[in-house]
């Protein structure tokens, strides 16, 4: 029977595929717990398990699978549930080049000649989001100041460029 847990005030059961999967790790050095050959937990999985689930309780089982067989060759001590979130990031499967390439343009394009004589060609048309900052967040606002655009909330380049230096930050700063 897997276990309940009480978590945010209600009884919350762990599921099986959840211990199932902290079992594969538990031959790192650290578990939570102890395991018996077979899979079965040696231990209350409901005390040991509890702050793994309550860290990974919104994560769909397929990423918390691929996260365990990433990290299983990747890490020597039990990783913590943050570590896991990183690793089903670095996991998640990437659309392929083909997906998102963008259309290319009908003739080449050059941009410029770099100082060692070879020519910037331009391979696509890129059209930016917000006309105003080109997606840059910052706007024109005279001839040599700039301001914050009214797009920095809501454009999704520069949202997605923020998380992406906010991950990079916290990665760093560990």
């Amino acid at each position: 029977m897997p276990p309940d847990c009480a978590f945010n005030g209600a009884q919350v059961m762990i599921p099986p595929w959840f211990t199932a999967q902290m079992a594969r790790m538990a031959d790192m050095k650290n578990p939570p717990m102890k395991w018996y050959a077979d899979g079965r937990p040696a231990s209350d999985p409901d005390i040991c398990l509890r702050m793994w689930w309550e860290g990974m309780h919104d994560m769909p089982q397929a990423a918390v699978e691929a996260a365990v067989t990433y990290a299983i060759p990747r890490r020597e001590w039990f990783p913590r549930p943050v570590e896991l979130r990183e690793d089903a990031d670095v996991a998640a499967p990437r659309p392929a080049w083909r997906e998102i390439e963008p259309e290319p343009l009908p003739e080449s394009v050059v941009l410029g000649t770099l100082p060692t004589g070879a020519r910037v060609v331009a391979l696509s048309r890129y059209e930016a989001e917000c006309p105003d900052c080109g997606d840059t967040g910052f706007a024109p606002a005279g001839e040599r100041t700039v301001r914050r655009c009214g797009c920095w909330a809501t454009n999704s380049v520069l949202i997605r460029k923020r998380e992406s230096q906010r991950k990079y930050a916290e990665a760093k700063s560990r």
